[in-house]
């Protein structure tokens, strides 16, 4: 079970915040250690998706920092079906 699956089964999940940014996303990791990444999409509809950071989005994070989300969140925001399944509608 993923952590995206282990976060839609539960009640109330335990997000913390670790980084809130202008640009309309926010970064946020559960008690097992998985990064997520809330990003405010859409046109004359806004709403938030979610995305777990895989392993390689992860290692970007760690060096590329703010920086690399966002390119990440624009990215995401761009082009939500590029990300397919592995959003999740907040």
């Amino acid at each position: 079970m993923t952590a995206m699956e282990r976060l839609s089964t539960r009640k109330g999940p335990r997000l913390r915040s670790l980084l809130k940014s202008e640009r309309m996303y926010e970064l946020k990791s559960n008690e097992d250690g998985a990064l997520f990444l809330d990003v405010v999409v859409g046109g004359s509809k806004l709403h938030t998706v979610r995305l777990e950071l895989d392993a390689s989005e992860r290692k970007r994070w760690e060096s590329g920092g703010e920086r690399y989300l966002d390119g990440l969140a624009t990215e995401l925001s761009r082009d939500e079906l590029k990300f397919g399944e592995r959003l999740q509608n907040v």
